[in-house]
């Protein structure tokens, strides 16, 4: 897994392909939400660890968009349940 922060600003906050995550600081513009695009992109890596499963994304992004995406709602969850001991880890390894 690499992560690799891109100073293009795009329209979205990360992105996660083919066992790599690419994150904006451009867009994220907070260590908040720059904290929770990692673990968001992150999700999604356990979730397609091979590029392979990128396919079934694709399937259920036709059938459901972005928003109501499993893959999605899952990412956003575990958003919320890894965000708070990120952040303390991060401040008390004094990176923040």
């Amino acid at each position: 897994l690499k992560v690799s922060f891109d100073k293009r600003v795009k329209n979205n906050y990360g992105e996660y392909y083919n066992k790599v995550i690419k994150v904006y600081p451009n867009v994220c513009q907070t260590t908040n939400k720059l904290i929770r695009t990692v673990i968001h992109e992150y999700c999604h890596f356990l979730q397609m660890p091979k590029l392979h499963n990128l396919s079934r994304y694709s399937k259920l992004y036709q059938k459901y968009g972005y928003d109501n995406h499993p893959f999605e709602i899952e990412a956003r969850l575990y958003e919320k349940i890894y965000y708070s001991s990120c952040r303390s880890s991060l401040k008390r390894n004094g990176i923040i």
